[in-house]
C-alpha cells in the first residue's frame, strides 16, 4: 500500500510531530530514501519501532492525507492491533 507525498507537506507535518528531533529526522530520512513514494505499512512499522504511540501516529497520517480505512488496514498489516479511528 503506497502513498505519494508532497515533500513540503511531509516535512512540515513531520516537524510538528510530538517526537524527538532524532525520531523526526529518521522519518524524513526514510521518506527521502524512498523518493516520497512510501510504503505506508513500512512507514507505520518504522514509527512503531521508534516507540511512537498510536495517539501520535494516526493524526499524523491523517494530516498527510491518508484516509481512515487505509490507516487501519496498514496498521493491521504492520502487525499492530486494529485502531479505533475517530
Amino acid at each position: 500500500m503506497n502513498i505519494s507525498l508532497s515533500g513540503k507537506k511531509f516535512t512540515e507535518e513531520t516537524e510538528k510531530l510530538a517526537a524527538s528531533a532524532e525520531t523526526r529526522s529518521r522519518i524524513i530520512d526514510f521518506a527521502n530514501e524512498n523518493g516520497r513514494n512510501i510504503d505506508l505499512i513500512a512507514l507505520i512499522k518504522l514509527m512503531f519501532r521508534l516507540s511512537m504511540k498510536r495517539i501520535d501516529v494516526v493524526p499524523y497520517l491523517k494530516a498527510l492525507g491518508v484516509d481512515d480505512l487505509s490507516i487501519m488496514k496498514a496498521c493491521e498489516a504492520a502487525g499492530g492491533i486494529a485502531l479505533e479511528l475517530m
